[in-house]
């Protein structure tokens, strides 16, 4: 568990809900620190066999 913004995040849900994305396969989340929120959640991911790193994965994962 991490604070962001008087929010505590946990990182296992997080992941939980990244790797239900179609593209992910692996993911693991960290906080990074913020001057504003104290921290902010970083994720780590792995794609799947058949995907691709380019600007639409990352646009469909920044809308899931």
């Amino acid at each position: 568990m991490f604070k962001s913004s008087d929010y505590r995040l946990s990182p296992f849900e997080l992941e939980s809900m990244l790797i239900e994305h179609e593209a992910i396969a692996e993911a693991a989340v960290v906080p990074s620190l913020d001057a504003l929120r104290l921290s902010v959640p970083k994720a780590f991911v792995t794609l799947r066999h058949g995907y691709s790193i380019g600007p639409e994965i990352a646009k469909s994962v920044f809308a899931f």
